[in-house]
């Protein structure tokens, strides 16, 4: 029972360890491209971050 849920665990931690590795290749492939994050999308992004600093602040 207990090697069986180490297997998992281990597949499952190697499934996101691909995971992340994809992302990170497809997000340095992209990066300036048309293929780069939406501008509208990373400027609602940065207000959202903004605005989270203001609450903590004010």
């Amino acid at each position: 029972m207990q090697l069986e849920a180490t297997t998992t665990l281990a597949g499952e931690a190697i499934d996101l360890g691909l995971a992340h590795a994809t992302i990170a290749a497809y997000a340095l492939e992209a990066a300036g491209t048309i293929r780069d994050l939406d501008p509208e999308l990373e400027a609602a992004t940065v207000q959202h971050l903004l605005a989270m600093d203001e609450r903590k602040i004010g």
